[in-house]
C-alpha cells in the first residue's frame, strides 16, 4: 500500500477509535461535544491528502507539464487581469448599489424600490453577486 493511501484512510479509523473509546454509543447518537467536533474537523482535513495524489500524475503527462509551464510564464499577466477584474467588480457593484438600491424604509429595515418590492441590492457586498454573474456572462443579471 502506498504511504499516501495509508495516510488518507488513517484519519477515519483514528476518528472511529477515538469516538468509540470515549462513548461506545457514539456511532448511534447524534450528540457530540465541541472537542469532538474540532477533532473530527482536524482529522477530516488530513483526509484531503487524497487530493494530492492527483498531483503525482502531472509528472507523467507532457500536456500537464506544458500547461503548468504556460501558466508559470504568464503569471504576471494573469495577476494583472485578476487585479483589473477585481477593480472593475468593486466599481460596478458600488454603482449598482447607489443607482438601484432604492429608498431605505425605516419600518421594514431594508431598501425598497419605487414599486414597493424589496431591492436585491441591499449593500455593496450583496451587489457583488450581480456583478460577478454579469461580468462572467452567466446571465443572471436580470435582477435590475
Amino acid at each position: 500500500m502506498n504511504i499516501i493511501d495509508f495516510l488518507a484512510i488513517v484519519p477515519f479509523y483514528v476518528d472511529l477509535t477515538i469516538s468509540l473509546a470515549t462513548d461506545p454509543r457514539s456511532l448511534w447518537t447524534a450528540t457530540a461535544t465541541t472537542d469532538d467536533v474540532v477533532a473530527s474537523r482536524i482529522l477530516r482535513m488530513f483526509r484531503l491528502i487524497r487530493v494530492l495524489r492527483v498531483l503525482k500524475l502531472s509528472r507523467y503527462s507532457v500536456t500537464v507539464q506544458l500547461l503548468l509551464q504556460a501558466i508559470a510564464q504568464s503569471l504576471g499577466v494573469l495577476s494583472m487581469l485578476l487585479f483589473m477584474i477585481t477593480i472593475i467588480m468593486v466599481v460596478c457593484a458600488t454603482f449598482m448599489f447607489f443607482l438601484e438600491a432604492g429608498e431605505w424604509d425605516e419600518g421594514l429595515q431594508y431598501y425598497v424600490r419605487i414599486d414597493g418590492k424589496r431591492s436585491p441590492f441591499q449593500s455593496i457586498p450583496a451587489s457583488f453577486w450581480w456583478c460577478i454573474v454579469t461580468l462572467s456572462t452567466v446571465g443572471y443579471g436580470d435582477e435590475v
